[in-house]
């Protein structure tokens, strides 16, 4: 309800019922001002992190593209993280072969985006036959 006309109808009831009302229309006003400070800090938040994400995904399109190599502090990052990884059902693992044909040669990450588009479970099921060819032009998403 709109605050200017709940003050409107506030003004005209009955006195004994004004006071609970203007009650619940300062509480409404809390919520309001709460509101405004949340959406303030959240938008702090992705400012923060829009930051620390800008830098790793300009590594990434230039590992993409083809334009640097990899570091030896992210191949020791993948070591480390996949020695995280491995348990006592590690070796149980299915692992579907990857077809290295394209990347063997190729300069930068051929095929980053359809790979990565259709291996995730939260797009994989919005990619159809017809677009799966055209996700090997994307460059950068």
């Amino acid at each position: 309800m709109d605050l200017h006309r709940m003050h409107q109808d506030i003004i005209k009831m009955p006195e004994e019922a004004r006071a609970r009302f203007k009650a619940l229309w300062t509480l409404m006003n809390e919520v309001k001002d709460i509101d405004a400070e949340k959406v303030e800090a959240l938008k702090q938040l992705e400012l923060k992190f829009y930051e620390m994400y800008k830098g790793v995904y300009a590594e990434r399109a230039q590992l993409v593209n083809g334009e640097t190599e990899a570091c030896p502090k992210h191949l020791e990052q993948y070591t480390y993280r996949v020695g995280k990884l491995k348990d006592e059902k590690y070796n149980e693992l299915l692992v579907t072969p990857c077809d290295v044909k394209n990347v063997q040669a190729a300069k930068g990450v051929s095929d980053f985006w359809h790979r990565v588009l259709t291996t995730d479970s939260k797009t994989t099921m919005e990619i159809t036959d017809k677009d799966k060819p055209i996700l090997g032009y994307c460059i950068d998403i």
